[in-house]
């Protein structure tokens, strides 16, 4: 299978996939990094990115590095609710992981909105249409 595939997309076929991929994936990472609504988890270096919403209470505290173990677990619990009810809706859809970081002196875990940008066919528009969907969505929840 991997041998026909190669013979018709071809190495360069290849190569653009992934080079489109990768740069998807670094607009997104700007459009989240310049949004307040967001945090981006890891800078990608590839076509894969992990950011979480955050709600304005705690906006705040996020930029300043102060989150607290209880603030985190309500961030988990939100962004868990978020995802759910995107994909329920059904206009846009992220899936969800959850990254394990160092935090509060031990392992804490982080729930993450997941994006893997491997479609050629994704636009900035359909990126900034998730996004958009996420925070019209993050808008009508209560934390």
């Amino acid at each position: 299978f991997l041998h026909v595939a190669l013979n018709l997309i071809g190495l360069k076929g290849y190569e653009f996939l992934i080079d489109e991929g990768i740069r998807k994936t670094q607009y997104m990472a700007s459009r989240i990094s310049a949004m307040p609504e967001f945090e981006l988890l890891v800078e990608p270096d590839t076509n894969l990115l992990i950011y979480r919403y955050i709600p304005e209470p705690l906006r705040e505290i996020v930029t300043k590095k102060q989150l607290t173990e209880t603030d985190n677990q309500l961030l988990n619990k939100f962004n868990e609710k978020l995802q759910k009810n995107q994909r329920q809706i059904g206009s846009t859809f992220i899936s969800r992981t959850t990254k394990t970081i160092t935090s509060f002196g031990k392992e804490t875990p982080v729930v993450a909105m997941r994006a893997v940008l491997a479609n050629p066919l994704t636009t900035e528009e359909d990126i900034d249409a998730v996004l958009n969907d996420q925070i019209h969505i993050a808008s009508e929840m209560s934390m």
